[in-house]
C-alpha cells in the first residue's frame, strides 16, 4: 500500500456497472488501510442501455480509450489544482519585514 501514497488518484475502469463493482472494492481496500486517496471509477451507468455492439455501448458510456484518457487527465488536473490551492491556503502569507 505504500506505493499508493505516492499518487494523486486511483482510476478504476470497469466494463460493467459501477455500483458494487471492482471500483467499490478498491476504495474499500484503501480505506481499510487508512490510505487517504480519491478513487475515480469509470463504468457503465446503472440503467437500461441502448442496444448496440459492445464498442457502441462503451462509446456511448464514455468508456473508450480516448474518452477515458481525457476524463482521467481532467480529474488529475482538478486534483492538482486543488492541492496547490490547499497548500497556498495552508501556508501563511510571507511578507518581508520592514
Amino acid at each position: 500500500m505504500d506505493e499508493d501514497r505516492q499518487h494523486r488518484m486511483v482510476a478504476v475502469v470497469e466494463d460493467n456497472g459501477r455500483v458494487g463493482g471492482f471500483g467499490d472494492a478498491v476504495a474499500r481496500l484503501l480505506r481499510d488501510h487508512d490510505v487517504d486517496m480519491p478513487v475515480k471509477t469509470f463504468g457503465l451507468p446503472q440503467e437500461f442501455l441502448s442496444h448496440g455492439t459492445r464498442d457502441e455501448v462503451l462509446d456511448e458510456a464514455g468508456l473508450t480509450p480516448q474518452h477515458l484518457a481525457r476524463q482521467i487527465t481532467e480529474a488529475v488536473a482538478r486534483r492538482s489544482s486543488s492541492d496547490v490551492r490547499d497548500t497556498a491556503e495552508a501556508a501563511p502569507e510571507q511578507r518581508p519585514v520592514e
